[in-house]
C-alpha cells in the first residue's frame, strides 16, 4: 500500500525543546500545521544527550520546502543555544 505525498509526514527540525517550539509556534503562525514528536522526552530531557537528539518538529510533506525555508530563517535570526 503506498502513501501520497498529502498523507506523509517529514522532520523539519531536531533539536532542543525550546528552540522546537519556537519552530512550530512560527510555523502555526505562517498557516503550516507543525507538531512536536517526542514532546515527553524533550520535556523530561530538553537538551540533547550525545547523539540521542528527542525533539522533533514535524509537517506535512506537502509543506516541507516552505517550512524550510521559514527555518532557514529563523536560524540566520536566531542563533541555536543563544
Amino acid at each position: 500500500m503506498s502513501k501520497s505525498i498529502e498523507n506523509s509526514n517529514a522532520e523539519v527540525y531536531s533539536g532542543t525543546m525550546l528552540n522546537a517550539t519556537m519552530i512550530k509556534q512560527m510555523l502555526i503562525e505562517n498557516n503550516i500545521y507543525a507538531f512536536i514528536m517526542n514532546e515527553y522526552a524533550g520535556i523530561a530531557s530538553p537538551y540533547p544527550l550525545g547523539n540521542l537528539t528527542p525533539v522533533q518538529v514535524i509537517v506535512n510533506a506537502a509543506d516541507l520546502q516552505l517550512a524550510m525555508a521559514y527555518i532557514k530563517d529563523f536560524k540566520v535570526n536566531y542563533q541555536e543555544g543563544q
